[in-house]
């Protein structure tokens, strides 16, 4: 129960960490660390030290993990709407939040806000309600709208604590399509819109296509659709949460005939998404097969990792399967990976990826010992999904790194 529970909720023991039970040898070695999360957390009492692993779970114990595990799912919802707050260095100009304010490169222009920069200055604007700290080069005031040339400088050397929380959502229209890669866009609402606002509607989902050289003149089509891409945040002095969420869906249809196209393997890079100003969302498609395949996987995705001084590193992940259907012989795996490299958000910086994808297959065998069955056939197909962490925070007293990779779904308990 112990091991099933940290599975789901992906705690992780700080380094250095000691078991303090004493029947560490009754213990499979891979669910030693789960059974200390568990002792931690509560879930569990010492029996004259030891943890007893082969002992009923009372109902008590049973209620007191649902108990804890609905708390710490809870504390995922964020709150969009919500008045974040952050203290600086004194010297530090903040411009109000609710300030209109424009960024390009080392050029940040701020329209009113009722602000005094001037050169040498250090300065902080918002923006999708994250802090970006410059210093002014040159400053132009233009009827109360300043033109600043600045240059950037690293947030956290001049924030001192931060109360926050957010959405930020990635920016579909500005993605960046690697070469061959064709994007078509779906709008929110787009049929109550006209041709001449359509710039000014949201765009729901990203679809690509590119072909696959297979060699021998043989190509196919590879589709992948993005949709809801966000990156979500909360950020205090005792308890960090990243994640990225969205839906990601990958159709391949091909017929292998040639020696050439047999055994194909491949990583497509299909793009990038920008996210706001804190990084970006690579997006690469896995491909390999060796035979004839229709593949079609449609999978939404939370992936990411929360720290908490009371609790340590966990690894957020949440996959929910959306629609799958295989057609195959021989092998074949058809997926997606979204890496999020966070490079501006406050505090913490890594990168965030989710792997999600089917694999399948048809096993093929004849006999001739004289029994029964002569021909023998399995097929199999199966959702996988994978979740990886590389981060690190930095701000007050935490001071932590975590690197944690997890397969989430696998032909064991594939939906």
């Amino acid at each position: 129960a112990a091991s099933t529970l940290n599975y789901c909720l992906g705690f992780q023991l700080e380094d250095g960490a000691e078991y303090t039970y004493s029947d560490l040898a009754e213990v499979e070695e891979a669910n030693l660390d789960d059974v200390q999360i568990a002792l931690n957390r509560g879930w569990f009492a010492l029996n004259g030290g030891a943890f007893v692993p082969t002992a009923a779970i009372t109902n008590a114990e049973l209620q007191g993990m649902v108990t804890d595990a609905q708390q710490i799912l809870a504390a995922e919802q964020i709150d969009e709407n919500y008045q974040s707050s952050y203290t600086y260095q004194p010297g530090v100009i903040e411009v109000p939040q609710e300030t209109e304010v424009l960024i390009e490169d080392n050029t940040i222009t701020i329209f009113g806000g009722n602000v005094s920069i001037q050169a040498g200055d250090v300065f902080v604007v918002y923006f999708n309600g994250l802090p970006q700290i410059y210093t002014a080069v040159s400053v132009v005031n233009m009827a109360g709208t300043l033109t600043i040339t600045a240059q950037a400088q690293d947030t956290d050397e001049f924030l001192v604590n931060a109360d926050a929380q957010g959405l930020v959502k990635a920016e579909l229209g500005q993605f960046v399509p690697a070469e061959g890669v064709e994007v078509n866009y779906e709008y929110d609402e787009m049929e109550e819109a006209s041709a001449r606002d359509i710039e000014s509607i949201p765009i729901k989902s990203l679809h690509l296509s590119t072909d696959l050289n297979l060699g021998s003149g043989i190509t196919t089509k590879l589709y992948c659709d993005l949709t809801n891409m966000n990156l979500e945040y909360e950020i205090s002095s005792e308890n960090v949460y990243v994640a990225m969420t969205g839906e990601m869906a990958a159709n391949l249809n091909f017929s292998a005939d040639y020696v050439e196209a047999a055994g194909f393997k491949n990583d497509i890079t299909l793009g990038y998404i920008p996210i706001g100003i804190i990084g970006q969302i690579s997006v690469v498609a896995n491909v390999d097969f060796n035979g004839s395949v229709t593949f079609t996987a449609v999978n939404t995705f939370k992936a990411g990792f929360s720290y908490a001084s009371a609790d340590g590193f966990r690894t957020v992940m949440n996959f929910q399967k959306q629609a799958f259907t295989v057609c195959a012989q021989m092998q074949a795996n058809i997926g997606l990976t979204a890496s999020a490299g966070l490079t501006k958000l406050p505090c913490v910086s890594g990168t965030i990826y989710a792997s999600t994808g089917v694999r399948g297959g048809y096993d093929y065998q004849t006999y001739d010992d004289g029994n029964h069955p002569n021909d023998c056939g399995t097929f199999y197909a199966y959702l996988y999904a994978n979740v990886g962490v590389t981060a690190g925070i930095d701000i007050l007293f935490i001071d932590k790194d975590f690197q944690k990779d997890i397969a989430v779904w696998d032909i064991n308990n594939s939906p």
